[in-house]
């Protein structure tokens, strides 16, 4: 039991100095910015940056709750940006959603906080069980274009862009 106590203890700090290790790499770098002054907050780009980064260290709290449902839990934390902005963000569930590894999550919510930062108005996120895992669909209203982060980790990932209007799938399968 002692031995499986200090296994557990060394998952968790290993899991916590990750979460460490990628906001040295994404917020600090932004916070110094802002600091010393190189990054105007009244610049439109700086904005988007900012909103970027709460969205992920929301992501990275969420990460750490253990919930059945994580990754609608963690989108939704990924959403409390977007929805702080003004943007109506819908999430909607279907069928029995499997668990999905966490590095899966992690690729599936980064796209999620891209879609959500490019959204002007409103934005739509389901998630379905499908034969072989999760199928998570966004649509959004955009008028700019979006480039998503890559997939990977088993998650795949379709776009589409008509005008204002943009759709994307990621879908990760447990095979």
């Amino acid at each position: 039991a002692a031995r499986e106590r200090a296994a557990t203890a060394e998952i968790i700090a290993a899991a916590r100095h990750a979460r460490w290790l990628a906001l040295q790499e994404s917020a600090v770098p932004l916070i110094a910015e802002l600091a010393v002054g190189t990054a105007d907050p009244g610049d439109t780009q700086v904005r988007i940056r900012c909103a970027v980064q709460a969205a992920r260290l929301r992501r990275l709290m969420a990460e750490g709750d253990q919930v059945p449902g994580s990754l609608v839990h963690e989108l939704h934390a990924s959403a409390d940006v977007a929805e702080r902005r003004g943007i109506a963000v819908e999430i909607e569930t279907a069928g029995l959603l499997p668990q999905v590894p966490g590095p899966a999550r992690r690729v599936i919510t980064d796209a999620a906080i891209t879609i959500l930062t490019a959204a002007r108005s409103q934005a739509r996120i389901t998630l379905a069980a499908v034969t072989a895992g999760i199928a998570v669909s966004f649509v959004t209203d955009t008028g700019a274009v979006v480039h998503l982060p890559a997939a990977g980790e088993g998650v795949a990932i379709q776009q589409q862009q008509d005008g204002g209007m943009f759709w994307a799938e990621a879908r990760w399968n447990s095979l």
